[in-house]
């Protein structure tokens, strides 16, 4: 099996399934299944519900936690509040443990877990019922080992931190590369306060933009030039628009929470820079808030590269909150990266930013 696999969640009722694209509800329950000796679960939060694909894969995490296995979940303090019961719970399981980690004035927002240190999962799905089954989603299965080695001392920092009565935080990770069948991945990781230089994401996502020659397709929730507390952040926008000026065809799609920021009409405004916005239609069985969108964090530079992440293109999440990225430099995966990205572009979820 590669050692990079693209996962996606396709909503129900929607032409977005992908045949050569495994579904992350399937991926998960085998990974889960194959866990012999510890699941470690880095969540945003954790949101169930009877019937769904997420409350499938948390029965068997609990199954494994009977069979001997060692599950730890940490989840993020402030939406602890929100959706207390699942972590509560395990607490109080045998073989599993959970904990808080509070990070304001940013969240853990990195949605990752790691199977016997060795088999790992990383992407925009948070461990939410609906983002299984009724919001469009991308990540990825990874089993190189620098990279997933990376990601478990990620882990193990922020438990420690989560502890009572922690010390200092302290994260001794430096930067890996994993070679792979003349491919290459690095994992970063974010906020800059706790993560070491030269493992801080932000630098080489800009880097990559600009260093782009043909096209830059990028997919996220939201895009923003202003930081949660007015100040700016232009460290991603200024790249792109170079991108576009030194003739870059840039396309950019975002759900319709973040189609009416200012950033984002000032930008496809910019002179070879398309902007498309995503939405799924109702879902025949009711109202579901906080779904039927693309959630997905990813973006393909030229045919070779591509980033898939945890992290909006906001500031916050990069100098804040604890995000995770993985940057794929040629292999399969760029490619198939590309084939989703034009499929939705120009599929029927898809249309033009309306001024």
């Amino acid at each position: 099996m590669p050692p990079v696999v693209v996962v996606e969640s396709p909503p129900v009722e929607t032409s977005l399934d992908h045949p050569d694209v495994p579904n992350a509800a399937d991926v998960w329950l085998e990974m889960v299944r194959g866990a012999r000796k510890s699941i470690d679960l880095a969540e945003f939060y954790v949101s169930d519900a009877p019937g769904s694909h997420l409350h499938a894969v948390l029965e068997e995490i609990q199954r494994a936690a009977a069979r001997g296995v060692h599950v730890r979940l940490l989840v993020d303090e402030t939406f602890h509040e929100k959706y207390p019961e699942v972590p509560d719970a395990w607490a109080k399981t045998p073989n599993m443990e959970s904990r808080r980690i509070d990070l304001r004035p940013g969240v853990l927002h990195a949605k990752y877990f790691v199977v016997d240190g060795a088999d790992a999962y990383v992407g925009s799905q948070n461990f939410d019922w609906r983002s299984l089954d009724h919001i469009f989603e991308i990540g990825a299965r990874v089993r190189a080992p620098h990279a997933v080695a990376t990601l478990e001392k990620v882990f193990q920092a922020d438990w420690d931190h989560a502890a009572p009565g922690a010390p200092a935080f302290r994260l001794d990770a430096a930067a890996s590369e994993d070679k792979l069948d003349g491919a290459a991945l690095f994992l970063g990781a974010s906020p800059r306060a706790m993560t070491p230089e030269a493992l801080w994401d932000l630098p080489r996502l800009v880097g990559w933009i600009h260093q782009a020659r043909t096209r830059l397709r990028i997919s996220v929730l939201t895009y923003k030039t202003k930081n949660r507390d007015g100040s700016d952040f232009h460290d991603l926008d200024e790249a792109v628009r170079d991108a576009a000026a030194r003739g870059v065809r840039v396309q950019l799609l975002v759900s319709t929470w973040g189609e009416s920021d200012p950033s984002v009409e000032a930008l496809a405004a910019v002179r070879g820079v398309e902007v498309r916005t995503f939405a799924i239609p109702r879902f025949s069985g009711g109202d579901i808030p906080f779904a039927r969108i693309a959630h997905a964090k990813y973006a393909v530079f030229d045919e070779g590269r591509a980033w898939i992440g945890t992290s909006n293109w906001e500031g916050d999440y990069f100098f804040h909150s604890r995000n995770i990225s993985l940057f794929l430099d040629h292999g399969p995966a760029p490619g198939q990266l590309a084939r989703v990205f034009e499929d939705v572009w120009n599929g029927p979820y898809a249309r033009p930013l309306s001024h």
